[in-house]
Formats: C-alpha cells, structure tokens, sequence
C-alpha cells in the first residue's frame, strides 16, 4: 500500500500536479492569522494598532515573494517535464499580490471609522485575493 501511495505522488510530481502539503499547511495558519487581522480591522481602536502590523506582514510577504519568483522560475524552466511548468512561479507572484493587498489594506484600517466601514464593506462584497486553500 505504502508503494503505491508513493509511485502515486511521484507520477503526480512527474505529470505537474504537485501537492503542496507543506505550503497548504502554511497558507491555512495564513488565512485563519489573516481572519483575526479582519476582525480587528474591523474595531475602530484595534485597527490602528493591526493596520501597521498587517503593513509590516504584507510588506514582508510581498519581499519574499519577489526574490523566491526568480529562483522558482528558473526551477521551473529546467524540469523534465514541461506540464507543470509555472506552478511554484505562478503562486508566488499570488503571494506578492496578496502581500500588495496587505500593504494597501493595512493603511486603510489606520484611518478610523472611515478605514473600518470600508473594509467590512470590501469583506462583505468578497473583494479579497484569496490564498488557493480557500477555494478547495
């Protein structure tokens, strides 16, 4: 049984259907970190301390993003095989979008009332870019 799991996941490697067990796991503690960031937004007082911080979060996920894009597009061009090409480049230009969301989204929840309708408002319309564990 344990073989056939294992000839399993590796022709999935092979076919370009990568599972991502250890970033699906990252990016669950990242949406339920980024749940509890949306409820203090949403509170006038809270907000103008986890505006910055989620600032600061968004900063650092965009960064390192954009220096892990070169090295996993350079992965990517030089596997055997072709049909999984982009994956890891493909999500981690998501991340330094959604790392761009966090920037902007953190010096609106600073301003207050203003900053904390309108982020209700944008949750409420489900706006947001969503990590890829959310749409399983």
């Amino acid at each position: 049984m344990t073989t056939i799991n294992t000839a399993e996941e590796y022709s999935n490697f092979l076919d370009g259907n990568i599972r991502f067990d250890a970033y699906d796991q990252k990016e669950q503690d990242l949406v339920s970190m980024e749940k509890v960031f949306n409820i203090m937004g949403y509170i006038p007082v809270c907000s103008s301390a986890s505006g910055p911080v989620r600032s600061l979060f968004g900063t650092i996920q965009t960064i390192v993003a954009l220096v892990k894009i070169p090295f996993t597009l350079l992965f990517d061009l030089f596997r055997e095989n072709p049909k999984g090409y982009g994956n890891r480049t493909l999500r981690n230009c998501h991340y330094a979008a959604h790392g761009l969301g966090n920037i902007v989204r953190g010096f609106v929840e600073i301003v207050p009332l203003l900053g904390n309708i309108t982020t209700i408002f944008y949750d409420t319309l489900g706006l947001r870019i969503s990590y890829s564990v959310e749409f399983r």
